[in-house]
């Protein structure tokens, strides 16, 4: 009875709609997404893949916006929900090499060569 009340499914649907947190990885939103819909279904309520997918789509954050962008170009009767998450997980991966050679040129300003005061490299490149 309490997985099947209407006050459960309401909950279990506000609980599903409104899951991704800013700065979340997506395999983890994405599973999280999955396991709420499986929730629902386990109340009698049956969900699409293509509901699942439109639902990854508008709960994304702004970091994904040009992911987002380039699926609503696309005909949503041929995307899956396999697709969207290599896509997202690429451009989280991408991100991550951005944020990673930026560290690394700014790492690489501040060294200082002991011979004279350069910035940006060391003694052996003297």
């Amino acid at each position: 009875y309490q997985r099947k009340s209407l006050s459960s499914v309401v909950v279990k649907l506000r609980q599903w709609v409104t899951c991704m947190q800013d700065g979340q990885p997506v395999q983890e939103f994405i599973g999280r997404v999955e396991s709420r819909a499986r929730d629902l279904q386990g109340a009698g309520i049956e969900i699409p893949e293509k509901l699942i997918s439109a639902l990854v789509v508008c709960n994304l954050d702004s970091r994904f916006h040009s992911v987002a962008t380039a699926l609503d170009c696309q005909d949503f009767d041929h995307i899956s929900l396999v697709t969207i998450t290599s896509l997202l997980l690429n451009e989280e991966a991408r991100q991550g090499q951005d944020i990673a050679s930026t560290q690394a040129n700014i790492a690489g300003k501040k060294r200082r060569c002991k011979v004279h005061p350069h910035l940006g490299h060391t003694d052996d490149q003297c």
